[in-house]
């Protein structure tokens, strides 16, 4: 008997990284499993910055910023850790291992598309 693997039970990981809100998850699922802001919290000391996704706990000297400007990723870094925070603590998978889809605005720079799929 030969067996037919249509993929189905590989679950692609699917990302919406938006100006007001960053949405991770499986396709097929119902919800997200991450749905957190995007904007984020910055505080600087030494010259070195600190991110900060929890805006639920009042730091001093904290600043709200995005990584996003007009629908394109203009703070690679902070986007970076948003990217990294959503999947290792809400996803919980290995990307090496899943196919990804993600969205983007359809004015986004090539530079910027090949940027992200660097990442």
């Amino acid at each position: 008997k030969v067996m037919y693997n249509s993929g189905d039970d590989i679950g692609a990981i699917v990302a919406d990284i938006g100006s007001f809100a960053t949405r991770v998850g499986y396709a097929g699922d119902d919800m997200p499993k991450a749905y957190l802001p995007t904007l984020t919290g910055v505080t600087t000391t030494n010259n070195k910055k600190d991110y900060h996704f929890d805006l639920s706990n009042f730091r001093q000297n904290i600043s709200i910023e995005s990584p996003l400007r007009d629908g394109i990723i203009h703070d690679w870094d902070m986007f970076e850790r948003l990217w990294e925070c959503s999947i290792r603590n809400f996803v919980k998978a290995d990307l090496s291992e899943s196919p990804l889809l993600m969205s983007e605005k359809s004015f986004n720079p090539s530079t910027s598309r090949q940027k992200l799929c660097e990442l």
